[in-house]
């Protein structure tokens, strides 16, 4: 019980790890009852534990500035997003942690879809192919897979370059001021990633 609850105070639980949990609560307790609770109690404590340290790992520095087009030819300009929290998302379709990771951030954009101060971008770069290659099967990735969220075309890899990103999954949490305050490399875990996410937002809102 210990070890299995210590994973959700980590916030490293998966779907398979909580239901092993619950059976070992039910085991111990003799029936389910109180485990919500329970379970609350414990994520609590990782939200706590996380807030601190997402908190000391803040940066600041000024988010390189781009002008990009999204799969639909609308252009994207960052200058224009003062005044909101913007994650960018660095990925590509070939990559598999990044799409490892995509389920979990489409249900991050979902959370947030109602609010007006808040935006998600997936910058699909490193793309392999010719442009109306990339294009084709990054929107047929898209399509497939029922995402709903804003894919920008970084074809000729120039704002990839500008934010010297050196591996994908990477991604970037932007606040208000048009300030990098958090970046993140790589894909671990589906509710860490969520919780880490959400963590990062709410600190650059609460600025």
């Amino acid at each position: 019980m210990e070890k299995l609850s210590q994973f959700v105070r980590d916030g490293k639980a998966t779907d398979s790890i909580m239901a092993v949990l619950k059976r070992s609560y039910m085991a111990m307790k003799g029936s389910g009852a109180g485990f919500e609770g329970y379970i609350t109690g414990l994520e609590n404590e990782a939200r706590v534990k996380m807030e601190s340290e997402i908190k000391k790992s803040m940066i600041s520095q000024a988010a390189p500035v781009f002008k990009i087009k999204t799969l639909q030819g609308e252009e994207v300009n960052l200058e224009n997003l003062k005044g909101k929290v913007v994650v960018l998302d660095f990925w590509a379709t070939w990559c598999g942690p990044c799409k490892a990771s995509l389920p979990s951030m489409q249900k991050e954009v979902n959370n947030y879809k109602n609010n007006p101060n808040v935006q998600f971008f997936f910058v699909d770069s490193w793309e392999r192919g010719e442009n109306l290659e990339k294009q084709k099967r990054t929107q047929d990735f898209i399509s497939n897979n029922k995402y709903v969220f804003t894919v920008l075309m970084d074809d000729d890899n120039a704002v990839i370059k500008k934010y010297n990103v050196e591996g994908i999954p990477t991604k970037f949490v932007i606040d208000k001021n048009g300030l990098i305050r958090f970046k993140t490399v790589g894909f671990d875990n589906a509710n860490k990633l969520q919780n880490e996410i959400e963590a990062m937002i709410g600190i650059c809102l609460q600025q």
